[in-house]
């Protein structure tokens, strides 16, 4: 061959070498990409892993890679943690556009897949996902489909006790009922014994006040009349009996249900209070404080208001040499507290950081002043990740940590 045709043969196999990495896939490289993506996983990290998986199916589909070393079906693996980690997106921000993309990604291979476990997996998070974004209707046919076609599944019990409370919640009480107890019969010691058997009383309870009106012929209250005020009271009194007995769980989960069933009653501000107390109890100073901002907005009660929010300062721990002297900036740094976190939960990082960095600077007890820490890295991450250029490294403060600072 002439040097001509040496110089073609040559540029193409420079052109290939060049353009394999493009077309030509590799197990090795997939198996990398995935559980560098499982890690971040397990570190709750869902929105980098969603990248990291991603990538990996990616790669998956290119000629040459070999994923059957990985898992027999790694399309339906890959896109069953992608769901996954959008499901825990949308439980950590309450923002149900995540929820919606889970379903997308559970019906991409939901119907496609052959392995029983991955069906199994799909059908509940599918099941789950519904629920969770307010479509109850769709929702318990999954369920029981998980039962029918899964009944030794892990996750059985959480099936029935979910159909129970979605025929609880629409009043169908007869099924509610049945449901309940089949959970009890076939998962005696299942966790969610406990809540069926509370609802299973309430039920009883709500059929004997209602029977006992009609037999002593009085006009008496419709007890499955979810928009009458009595019910909640009722609930509400049951709540605080039990809380008083030392069933704190069960008065905790009474409370949680009288406000998702009547969400404007009278009784809810107290509730959330109730909650926030029994939080206090056990020292979970984030939780209760997050009760007693809920009961805030739950009242129009602008005296209520003042009580429920003096309740509300308390939960930001003052330091044990606090004097009169300090009132004015315990409140100070109370607000600050719930300016950041509005900004922080708006997506204005920047803004909220430089409240978050003074609340460190104050003299706030070791768990708020962790608190403040933390969110300030977060908030710093967040905004890394929007534009990085607007960061450098710069020396460390008096408490040898290092901070990023905006040019």
């Amino acid at each position: 061959m002439n040097a001509r045709i040496w110089g073609i043969i040559g540029g193409v196999a420079l052109v290939l070498a060049l353009l394999s990495p493009l077309v030509l896939g590799s197990a090795q490289k997939v198996e990398r990409l995935f559980e560098a993506a499982e890690a971040l996983y397990e570190r709750s990290d869902y929105e980098e892993a969603i990248v990291k998986y991603k990538e990996a199916l990616k790669e998956s589909k290119k000629l040459g890679a070999r994923t059957e070393r990985i898992d027999k079906d790694f399309n339906t693996l890959a896109n069953l943690k992608i769901a996954l980690c959008y499901y825990e997106l949308a439980e950590s921000s309450s923002d149900v556009r995540h929820y919606q993309t889970a379903l997308m990604h559970i019906e991409k291979v939901m119907l496609d897949t052959q392995i029983v476990k991955y069906q199994e997996e799909l059908t509940y998070l599918w099941a789950e996902t519904l629920y969770k974004t307010g479509d109850p209707d769709q929702a318990e046919p999954k369920f029981e489909q998980l039962i029918e076609k899964f009944p030794n599944s892990r996750w059985g019990a959480k099936a029935f006790y979910t159909i129970g409370e979605i025929n609880y919640q629409q009043q169908h009480y007869d099924k509610a009922l049945k449901t309940f107890q089949k959970l009890i019969a076939e998962f005696p010691h299942s966790d969610f014994k406990v809540y069926a058997e509370q609802r299973i009383a309430e039920i009883k309870l709500m059929t004997a006040k209602r029977q006992s009106a009609e037999d002593s012929d009085k006009d008496g209250y419709d007890l499955f009349n979810p928009d009458l005020k009595p019910d909640a009271k009722i609930m509400y009194d049951d709540a605080r009996e039990l809380k008083q007995t030392g069933k704190v769980h069960d008065a905790y989960q009474l409370y949680t249900n009288l406000i998702t069933q009547y969400p404007d009653s009278e009784y809810v501000p107290d509730a959330y209070v109730e909650k926030a107390e029994i939080h206090l109890e056990a020292k979970n100073y984030v939780d209760a404080r997050a009760n007693y901002e809920e009961a805030m907005y739950s009242t129009d009660d602008e005296k209520r208001k003042i009580e429920i929010y003096k309740k509300y300062q308390l939960t930001y721990l003052v330091p044990a040499h606090a004097d009169e002297r300090r009132t004015q900036e315990d409140r100070d740094n109370v607000l600050r507290f719930i300016d950041a976190t509005r900004l922080r939960k708006e997506g204005k990082f920047l803004e909220a950081v430089k409240l978050y960095e003074r609340l460190v600077d104050s003299k706030l007890s070791a768990e708020d002043t962790i608190k403040a820490l933390y969110w300030t890295g977060y908030c710093y991450h967040k905004a890394a990740l929007a534009n990085p250029n607007l960061f450098i490294v710069k020396p460390v403060n008096k408490l040898t940590y290092s901070k990023i600072y905006v040019i």
